[in-house]
């Protein structure tokens, strides 16, 4: 295991070869500097009423996201649902990974779910770390917010009229 500067956290959701703070990471320190780390957790499966098929499609999505890195040379931390050691909670295993790789920056995109955008800006005086969370739309989640409900469903029209049928938003059925 080598000297880990920075650990990029990318989510469940943000599975992408492209993530903004991969792409930061890679560029400031290398990929023999940084850790990409992936984490199944039970709090985040529990938290929502998933359908199991989705559960299973967003697992096996994690585990080749987490390998094609490993092919790309770039140094992973994966931690499944029957790890031992698996804290199934998001600040918890960060608490452990962080630990273990004794690395205290952390860079994460921001997530599409605003109580762990909440959740992680407490961890910097929390879990004694450096966070920087990037944006992962050139949009601020507050310039969206202000967006009427009208304008929204203009914009979801617009999009798919400029992709055609190939367009598929995938929402939650409690959105």
């Amino acid at each position: 295991m080598s000297r880990c500067q920075t650990v990029v956290w990318i989510l469940g959701d943000q599975l992408d070869h492209d993530h903004p703070a991969l792409q930061q990471a890679l560029a400031e320190d290398g990929p023999e500097a940084l850790y990409v780390l992936l984490i199944e957790s039970r709090q985040r499966l529990h938290k929502r009423p998933y359908q199991r098929k989705k559960l299973v499609l967003l697992l096996s999505a994690m585990r080749h996201f987490a390998d094609e890195l490993c092919q790309k040379g770039i140094q992973v931390e994966y931690t499944k649902l029957d790890n031992a050691e698996n804290q199934h909670s998001l600040t918890g295993e960060l608490l452990r990974k962080i630990r273990q790789l004794d690395c205290k920056n952390v860079i994460v995109t921001e997530p599409g779910e605003y109580r762990v955008l909440e959740m992680m800006h407490a961890w910097p005086q929390q879990l004694d770390i450096s966070l920087e969370i990037e944006s992962q739309a050139p949009r601020s989640l507050a310039d969206y917010q202000v967006f009427s409900e009208e304008v929204v469903f203009s914009r979801i029209r617009e999009a798919k009229s400029a992709f055609g049928e190939a367009l598929v938003i995938l929402g939650h059925h409690y959105q």
